[in-house]
């Protein structure tokens, strides 16, 4: 990430770094650095393995899945291939906590609640 940034955010060389945005989080280490511009990161490494601390989906990914953190969207309706490999992120000095709940959960989670809610009340959703 931009140099300038990482000191705003108390952010050094080689700290960890929890990356993330309403999709997923990544533990990375961070690389403060003047090649790019202000408000960019870019990581230079990324693994293929989801190793998550905890439960998937609800808790931060160590195996620095960076895809996790991308649009699922493709780059036109006739193509299988993704969207840009980029996204909109925040990034700061991890606190060691590993509970981080994706939208995708939550939205899962709040749907599974209702329905329990409808059948503890002998209810049936409407379609």
């Amino acid at each position: 990430m931009n140099a300038e940034d990482a000191r705003a955010r108390g952010i050094k060389r080689h700290d960890l770094v929890k990356v993330f945005n309403d999709r997923g989080a990544v533990i990375c280490a961070a690389l403060p650095t003047q090649r790019l511009p202000r408000g960019v990161c870019h990581g230079y490494e990324s693994s293929a393995v989801y190793d998550p601390m905890g439960e998937p989906g609800k808790s931060v990914d160590r195996g620095g899945c960076l895809n996790l953190l991308t649009p699922e969207r493709t780059q036109t309706k006739s193509t299988h291939s993704l969207a840009g490999a980029n996204s909109l992120v925040q990034i700061e000095v991890w606190d060691r906590r590993i509970e981080h709940m994706s939208e995708t959960f939550a939205a899962m989670e709040k749907d599974r609640h209702v329905k329990e809610t409808l059948k503890a009340a002998s209810l049936v959703p409407a379609k």
